[in-house]
């Protein structure tokens, strides 16, 4: 996944898009303190999403 080349500007909700769009680890989705329901519905859907992906492999393992 590509990276927002953008800097922080000082607006919070737009900063934690920036920060959310770069994060690259499930400890930087965390860093992301937000109030703003959008960055929090993203960051649990990317858990979701995550946990599905570790579950599949998971599957995909025992079947071998």
């Amino acid at each position: 996944m590509e990276t927002v080349t953008q800097k922080l500007n000082g607006n919070a909700c737009i900063d934690d898009w920036i920060k959310l769009f770069n994060s690259k680890t499930e400890e930087d989705l965390n860093m992301i303190k937000s109030k703003n329901i959008g960055i929090q519905r993203a960051k649990q859907l990317l858990h979701e999403m995550s946990l599905t992906d570790a579950i599949r492999e998971t599957i995909e393992n025992t079947e071998r």
